[in-house]
């Protein structure tokens, strides 16, 4: 093993917290997670292109340019 992926002793690591285990624990996190993401106005360039994407084909059937849309 590295240090990287290191050997777990015993099972005390494996074991889920209680409240882990439940579906609410994870949508409340979830919740929390959007609501502050969305409070804070998301990224630094929330609303703007980030990336441009240009496809040039000469020649290109349909199909394929329907496929690379």
């Amino acid at each position: 093993r590295d240090r990287y992926h290191p050997l777990l002793r015993g099972r005390k690591g494996l074991a889920a917290r209680g409240a882990e285990a439940t579906n609410e624990y994870w949508a409340k996190r979830a919740r929390e997670a959007i609501e502050a993401r969305l409070g804070d106005g998301g990224s630094p360039a929330a609303g703007k292109a980030m990336n441009v994407v240009m496809f040039l084909g000469d020649g290109m059937s349909v199909p394929t340019l329907t496929a690379a849309r």
